[in-house]
This record gives C-alpha cells, sequence and structure tokens, in this order.
C-alpha cells in the first residue's frame, strides 16, 4: 500500500467533515458526492442507489451529463465509453441532442442495472469505485471517471481510507430516517410520565427541546458538558431514536 502524505489525510479529513455535516437520508447521495471529489480529482463521479424490494431507487450524476454541451470532453468520452452498448449507441445517433429524452433513457437503464454492462472494454484505470455492504435489500455503488489521466494507487488508498466513513454516514442517515418517522407518528403527543426517565434525564431532555446546546444545558443545570452528553445517550436508548433531533420532538414536562 502506497503511504499517503499528510496532505492526503488533511483532505479525508475534510471529506468526513462534509459527511458529519448533517445525517439527513435525503441528502446523504449529494453529501457523499461532495466528499469523494474532495479527497480525489474526477471527471465525472456518480451515486447509484437500487431498491432490491421495492421503488426506492436513487441516482445521482455530477456533473449532469445532460447539462455539458456537446463540445465537452467530458461529454464527448461520456458517449464513446457508453456508446458501446447497442441500444444505446442507437439512441445517441438517432437523436444526439434530445436532452430530456436522453435523460429518461439513461435513468432507465440505470435502474435496470444496465450500466455496469455498457462499459466493460473501457479502460480500467480510468474507471474506480465502492459499494455500500450495511445496506439491506439494496445495491449502492459510488462510480468515479476520468477522462485522460489514470487513477493511481494513492486515488485507491485515498478511497480506502475514506469509505468506512462513508459506510458508517450511511448507517446513520437510515437510523435518522427511522428515528424521525417514529417521532412524526405521534410529535408532542407522548407525555414525561409515559416514558421511563429519570429526572435528570427529563431536564436534559427539556432544555434540548428547546434549542440549546450541551455546553449550554450543562450551565443551566450545574454539571458539566460530558455528563449531559451522557444523559442524552440514555435519553436516546430509553426513547429509541438516533440522535437530538427525534429525541426532541417528545413533549417532556418543564422542570419544577
Amino acid at each position: 500500500m502506497e503511504k499517503l502524505s499528510s496532505e492526503d489525510y488533511r483532505k479525508v479529513l475534510g471529506a468526513i467533515e462534509i459527511l458529519s455535516r448533517d445525517i439527513d437520508y435525503a441528502t446523504f447521495p449529494e453529501r457523499v458526492v461532495d466528499a469523494v471529489t474532495a479527497v480525489i480529482d474526477v471527471d465525472m463521479i456518480s451515486y447509484s442507489e437500487i431498491d432490491l424490494g421495492g421503488s426506492d431507487n436513487r441516482f445521482l450524476l455530477k456533473p449532469d451529463i445532460t447539462e455539458l454541451g456537446e463540445d465537452d470532453s467530458r461529454y464527448v468520452r461520456f458517449v464513446r465509453r457508453f456508446g458501446n452498448h447497442p441500444i444505446l449507441a442507437q439512441k445517441l445517433s438517432s437523436r444526439p441532442s434530445s436532452r430530456p429524452d436522453l435523460k429518461q433513457f439513461l435513468d432507465r437503464i440505470r435502474m435496470l442495472g444496465m450500466v455496469g454492462n455498457c462499459c466493460g472494454d473501457a479502460e480500467l484505470r480510468l474507471n474506480m469505485g465502492m459499494t455500500i455492504e450495511n445496506a439491506p435489500r439494496k445495491k449502492i455503488g459510488i462510480a468515479l471517471n476520468r477522462s485522460i489521466r489514470d487513477f493511481d494507487h494513492r486515488d485507491a488508498n485515498r478511497l480506502d481510507v475514506l469509505k468506512p466513513h462513508i459506510v458508517a454516514a450511511y448507517g446513520n442517515a437510515v437510523k435518522a430516517t427511522e428515528g424521525n418517522a417514529i417521532a412524526a407518528k405521534s410529535p408532542g403527543a407522548i407525555r414525561v410520565d409515559a416514558v421511563p426517565l429519570t429526572k435528570r434525564e427529563n431536564e436534559v431532555l427539556y432544555w434540548v427541546s428547546m434549542g440549546k446546546t450541551n455546553d449550554e444545558v450543562a450551565t443551566i443545570i450545574g454539571a458539566k458538558p460530558l455528563t449531559v452528553k451522557k444523559h442524552l445517550e440514555h435519553v436516546y436508548d430509553k426513547l429509541g431514536v438516533p440522535n437530538r433531533t427525534a429525541a426532541a420532538r417528545f413533549r417532556v414536562a418543564m422542570p419544577g
């Protein structure tokens, strides 16, 4: 494994910061793409998430091929590579400037899982990618492409270092969505006596629900921020939620 430099790790840390900006499931593809491109230079990057048991499919391509001019080198490269697929080749040659129609067609072959079969003869060193394994019933992949310069071992190592953080971010996003769904079923309807919180936990949760930070809560209740953090972790476990946003939706009594 080629040794990474301090600059490489600085870029990885910047990417981790992007991943942790929020834990919203809806914005996860955008954050992943931004994080990867902060670490590795690419001409084009795609995020695909296929729901094997339903219709919750997501695909993000940057830059969007439909927004590139036909004289753009990245568009030319895309057409040359994916034009190897006989159906898409016919589509591109018959209506090369019909962008909305092309976009719909590309979306369809992506959802059918055909993209991987379109470019088997493409230069492998101009392609690099990764998959996310902690996604039950889903197939998730991130593909990186360059038009000219090959990916090297350093690029691959950067991606390897970033990968576990991407996997963790996806897991957190899923948990946050599940927690928000639980709280949304009866927002503001759960009374404090229906939740097994201690007096101190109730106090901490009340101030968190009022928008206070851990440091502010610590000052109010006369405790250390680390103690507040521990109380919140117990609150999350008892309420069955993943984060402070979901927990704050529960109504608790004002401390007496």
